[in-house]
């Protein structure tokens, strides 16, 4: 389990992280761009990690029925004016020093900024899929609501507040076909 979560954010983060990896590329020098992007990149993907292995340590403790109820709670969550607020942070950028430690520094201070935003953001919906298990098709579906909610300005949140309470359906229907 451990694994599978420490994988799913180095899966799911990149596609997310588009427009600032691009951002991070074109306001750092050329000799040093490909570091300039891992690094921001690393910086992205540490708070993730940490709430990563703190989930799955969680795991142990709660059972695969409550992956309704998590999805429930992300469909809730989207509606939130904290749940705007936290997406609006996801496309802040931050001005970068061009050159020496300052900025290795300035593009992880990026990432990290852009991780915390993200875990503000998508912490329900993560839930809600480490509940499920992992399942893939609500992994990839869970990932292309992520993506419309980046890459719209001003996204509405109700149609995916909408579908992660029709998963919470899905997902409520499979596991009592698997149990009874």
């Amino acid at each position: 389990m451990l694994l599978f979560c420490g994988l799913m954010p180095v899966a799911m983060i990149p596609p997310l992280a588009v427009p600032l990896i691009r951002h991070v590329a074109v306001r750092s020098l050329v000799d040093r761009r490909q570091r300039a992007v891992t690094v921001f990149l690393l910086g992205t993907l540490a708070p993730w990690l940490l709430v990563a292995m703190a989930g799955a340590a969680a795991m142990r403790w709660l059972p695969a029925r409550m992956a309704a109820s998590g999805f429930v709670l992300a469909a809730l969550w989207q509606l939130t004016p904290v749940k705007r607020r936290a997406l609006r942070r996801c496309h802040r950028t931050f001005p970068l020093t061009l050159t020496g430690w300052g900025a290795h520094r300035d593009c992880f201070v990026h990432g990290t900024s852009y991780g915390l935003g993200c875990i503000r953001s998508c912490w329900a919906m993560m839930l809600g899929l480490m509940l499920a298990g992992h399942d893939p098709v609500i992994a990839v579906c869970v990932q292309g609501l992520a993506l419309v909610e980046r890459r719209t300005r001003m996204p509405h949140l109700g149609p995916s507040a909408a579908i992660l309470a029709g998963f919470a359906g899905v997902v409520a229907l499979s596991a009592t076909r698997l149990i009874g």
